[in-house]
């Protein structure tokens, strides 16, 4: 084997994951007012400006288990309490849960009551943290999963939250915690 083969071989793998990364076509939508932007990979999300409300993204079929799943954002003031990001989100975390079970329960058109299936509780989603839940619930006559994730800057909350039927939700999770990661707020 001749050592320009061997340079050749060596660079393959290089060369392999630039072609891939080319092919991730990363997009972004955003609401400049709500401070909030979707960074995206239009392989697998399709973006919505709203001029009426906070940006959308609603997942292609394959990436989601076949069935369409969507995310949005709401962005809340922030309280201004002299907390910490780190312990209000803790504080956070201790209210939520029952405050969106609740919620859930009282807006429930028809079958099985809304479960909490994960807890609360305060996880990365790359450089940032947020506060996370799942909550499984019925819609449009449908068993669904809605997770949520919160995450605040010192002058708001962002209320990231994004939903699966319950049959294609474990295919369409990982699709979710990339938008949580690759969420950007602005401080």
């Amino acid at each position: 084997m001749s050592r320009g083969t061997l340079r050749s071989a060596a660079a393959f793998p290089f060369i392999l994951a630039l072609v891939l990364a080319m092919e991730a076509r990363a997009a972004e939508v955003s609401d400049e007012s709500q401070s909030v932007t979707f960074v995206y990979d239009e392989s697998v999300w399709s973006g919505t400006e709203r001029p009426d409300g906070p940006p959308e993204l609603t997942c292609l079929g394959e990436s989601c288990g076949g069935e369409t799943a969507a995310c949005s954002v709401t962005t809340l003031d922030r309280p201004a309490d002299g907390l910490s990001t780190a312990d209000f989100l803790e504080g956070l975390r201790l209210q939520i849960g029952p405050r969106i079970l609740d919620s859930a329960r009282s807006n429930a058109a028809g079958g099985p009551p809304p479960e909490l299936v994960d807890p609360a509780r305060v996880a990365a989603f790359g450089d940032k943290s947020g506060v996370a839940l799942s909550l499984r619930l019925t819609l449009h006559n449908a068993p669904t999963r809605i997770d949520y994730v919160w995450f605040a800057s010192a002058s708001h909350l962002v209320a990231l939250n994004c939903a699966a039927p319950e049959a294609t939700y474990q295919s369409a999770r990982p699709a979710f915690e990339t938008v949580a990661r690759d969420l950007r707020i602005a401080p």
